[in-house]
């Protein structure tokens, strides 16, 4: 062969060792993009999680006051039936 060709085995490494360069680097920004996928996941799932507590503790207050918003009526209610049983006691 003269110096004006290439040599085919010389192209053949070539192609092969740019290829596994790239091979290389692509699964090095997926493993990074995976990475920061995990990441950012975990980090909402912690979020989610903190959110979830804070809507059970409101809904918790909210169904207490619920029970304490009721409480006076059924005071009231107790009385009115006392009046009541009172009063259908005297007119007997």
């Amino acid at each position: 062969m003269n110096d004006d060709q290439f040599d085919v085995d010389d192209l053949k490494q070539f192609i092969e060792a740019t290829v596994s360069q790239s091979e290389v680097r692509l699964r090095e920004e997926i493993t990074d993009t995976v990475s920061q996928s995990e990441s950012r996941l975990r980090q909402e799932m912690g979020d989610l999680r903190q959110e979830m507590g804070e809507l059970h503790q409101e809904m918790r207050e909210g169904f207490a006051g619920v029970g304490d918003a009721f409480a006076p009526a059924n005071d009231q209610l107790e009385d009115h039936e006392a009046r009541i049983t009172t009063l259908e006691q005297s007119a007997a």
